[in-house]
């Protein structure tokens, strides 16, 4: 790891407020007076400085290939912002963003332009950016970094789970409301003293800004969207009980992603009508459910073990165990997949096959990848190394398993997922969700016995001696021997 866990902290807060301001910024200048953007009360992105961690643990090993790190970046923040806008959507009914009027966009969560963007930016982050801020945050005694980072993840918390009760309408009565408030105060005169500052500076270089930006809001549709506020909101944006709290589509939290097409979200289920109408209704037909989510993560592991045991078999003419769990054959890599791509893709079913071998291609590598370096951080070891077949990075993914998962895209999108979701709907309207409640416990105790056993045999490994109860256990239960039978392609973390 290049920087410590205070650093990464820091730096995730820093990339958060970053990402709040640029949005502030360029919100206000196209609508011409204060736009204070993002999910929170208090002035931070999240989405933003989670990209910003992604990328520099993530594509370390790149910041000697300028090209793959620019593509690695652009992927895995594009990534990041598609699963953010879903999880956004689902919670409050709406889209938050939309970038249907740019080019090569998909479903407006997502569009060229921007992902190249936020590829540009991270690449300057991992490559230059970092350091500097690191460099600053050293010139601080480790107490007053402690201080700082426990202030700011308290505060932070505090503030996400204030505003996702906003937005499910369960915390109208929480004494806490007032505190959201204020913060939302502090954060708008933050925001205010910052786009006016920057507004005037423009004034005076460019003048002509004003102008562009005047055409611009006029070609997108000015005063209507997310930015006008939400279900059931008065043009000052207040709530219908006159509480003066702005909703999900509120230009408080409009938006966590910068809405390059000036269009306010225009033609979203969140949108107003020019009147000031009530909004629409959210059509929640494309979705995908978090129960059948779940479910489709459950079928995934089981297939993906079963898909990969075959073509060991094939391929090296002996059976394996490729299971990622200790707990019968599951693939946890394979059902992340399947859940994930069923959310992303399921309004673009019927789509063409090349669309979704092309996103399914570039997806399913940035996820691999993103697995390889998650697994080897935390369980120290390497469960997969291409390095032996062409046209790999680092040995984490290669061209030819990219397009496998292309081409795995395509029959799952149009053969098995349309199959698996008509028996999935009947049986979940069937078991009443008794049997979801007993799979979904298993899976939870499956995955953390899995965890500590892992860590337990990177451990070993390491001749750390047990610390505790839990570690002896582990170190009885699942010695060496039948963890490398259940991890037989398991190697030790690189150095």
């Amino acid at each position: 790891m290049l920087y410590d866990r205070n650093e990464l902290i820091l730096l995730y807060f820093t990339y958060s407020f970053l990402g709040w301001c640029v949005e502030t910024i360029l919100a206000s200048l196209i609508r011409k007076r204060f736009r204070n953007r993002g999910f929170a009360a208090i002035p931070f992105c999240m989405m933003y400085g989670t990209m910003g961690i992604a990328v520099t643990i993530v594509f370390k090993d790149l910041r000697r290939s300028v090209v793959l790190l620019f593509v690695g970046c652009a992927l895995l923040c594009t990534l990041i912002q598609w699963i953010t806008g879903l999880i956004l959507e689902h919670m409050g009914g709406g889209k938050w963003w939309n970038y249907t009027r740019l080019p090569l966009n998909i479903n407006g969560y997502i569009a060229l332009p921007v992902s190249a963007a936020l590829g540009g930016i991270g690449t300057l982050a991992v490559l230059f950016i970092n350091d500097v801020l690191v460099g600053f945050f050293r010139l601080f005694p480790q107490l007053l970094q402690d201080v700082i980072i426990w202030i700011l993840v308290v505060v932070a918390v505090m503030d996400v789970l204030i505003s996702m009760l906003s937005i499910l309408h369960l915390g109208k009565k929480l004494p806490v409301r007032k505190w959201s408030k204020r913060a939302r105060r502090f954060s708008d005169s933050i925001g205010n003293r910052i786009s006016g500052y920057v507004k005037k500076r423009i004034a005076a270089a460019y003048p002509m800004a004003f102008a562009l930006a005047e055409e611009w809001d006029n070609w997108g549709g000015a005063g209507q969207g997310a930015d006008s506020g939400v279900k059931g909101a008065d043009a000052d944006g207040k709530g219908a009980d006159g509480s003066g709290e702005k909703g999900p589509g509120a230009d408080r939290s409009g938006a966590e992603g910068i809405r390059l097409d000036g269009s306010g979200g225009k033609g979203t289920s969140m949108d107003r009508s020019v009147q000031g109408g009530p909004a629409k209704e959210p059509d929640l037909s494309g979705h995908v459910s978090h129960l059948e989510i779940f479910w489709l993560f459950f079928v995934g592991a089981l297939l993906g073990d079963g898909v990969e045991t075959i073509f060991m078999w094939i391929t090296r003419g002996r059976w394996m165990s490729r299971s990622s769990l200790v707990w019968g054959s599951f693939s946890v890599v394979w059902g992340l997949a399947v859940g994930v791509v069923s959310a992303l893709l399921f309004r673009d079913r019927k789509r063409s096959d090349s669309y979704l071998f092309l996103v399914g291609t570039l997806m399913g590598g940035t996820y691999e990848y993103l697995c390889s370096v998650f697994t080897e951080l935390v369980f120290g070891a390497v469960f997969w190394d291409y390095k032996h077949i062409p046209f790999n990075i680092g040995g984490r993914v290669n061209l030819l398993y990219c397009f496998f998962w292309g081409i795995a895209a395509v029959i799952w999108i149009r053969l098995a997922f349309p199959l698996i979701h008509k028996v999935l709907t009947a049986f979940l309207r069937w078991e009443r969700r008794i049997i979801s409640s007993f799979a979904i416990l298993f899976m939870i105790a499956n995955i953390i016995i899995s965890c500590f056993a892992l860590i337990r045999y990177d451990e070993r490994s390491r001749n750390i001696e047990a610390g505790n109860k839990i570690a002896v256990y582990m170190d009885k239960i699942y010695n060496d021997e039948m963890m490398r039978r259940k991890y037989p392609g398991a190697k030790r973390r690189r150095h």
